[in-house]
């Protein structure tokens, strides 16, 4: 599905994406948005964390402020300012522009941004398209950045981990994965023993 295949490509964490896609859609279809764009603004923010190479959490709470937005129906300073850019650097900047693509704001200056969220002239419907796709075109071709840092990497191991658990029936094939996984986390806990004694080293 869309989550999974979103998962793989980015080096993020499938759980954390599958709840976070599960709180904001329903924001979202509240507020009135197609599933087509829903999947376009979510994608835009896991891909642009991914090219960032930020952390599940940064990403959770990324969107967690998207849904936010989505869920008043107009963009705040505090969900823009206090949450979204904290976690994305030049979301800011980003939504300024967007604001001016949606033809809210004349000059698309960060400057005329914070007036028109004082105003909350700023419709989430309006603007967050347009920001997904300012987003998309600053980032999206770096969105498998991730993929190559151990976290990402680890995500992708778990992801497809669990995928293929959750395929396996049978009871003795189960048991086969569950001792593969046992010896695997095994060997990485003495190997954290090791490195952290510095007996690797000697």
């Amino acid at each position: 599905g869309f989550i999974t295949r979103l998962a793989d490509q980015t080096g993020q964490d499938l759980f954390v994406l599958g709840d976070s896609y599960k709180n904001l859609y329903a924001s979202a279809k509240q507020a009135g948005f197609a599933t087509d764009e829903i999947n376009k603004i979510f994608g835009s923010v896991v891909r642009t964390g991914s090219a960032l190479k930020l952390s599940n959490e940064q990403v959770s709470l990324s969107l967690k402020a998207v849904e936010q937005m989505m869920n008043k129906g107009t963009i705040s300073s505090e969900e823009l300012k206090g949450q979204l850019a904290e976690q994305l650097p030049g979301a800011y900047g980003m939504m300024a522009k967007a604001a001016q693509d949606a033809g809210i704001s004349v000059s698309g200056s960060t400057q005329e941004l914070g007036k028109l969220l004082e105003q909350g002239k700023v419709g989430s419907a309006q603007v967050l398209p347009f920001f997904a796709k300012r987003m998309e075109e600053a980032f999206g071709k770096n969105a498998n950045a991730n993929i190559n840092t151990i976290s990402g990497s680890a995500n992708r191991m778990k992801n497809e981990l669990t995928l293929l658990v959750s395929a396996l029936d049978d009871s003795k094939v189960t048991s086969f994965w569950a001792s593969i996984q046992n010896g695997i986390a095994n060997t990485m806990k003495d190997l954290t023993f090791s490195i952290k004694s510095g007996s690797w080293q000697e």
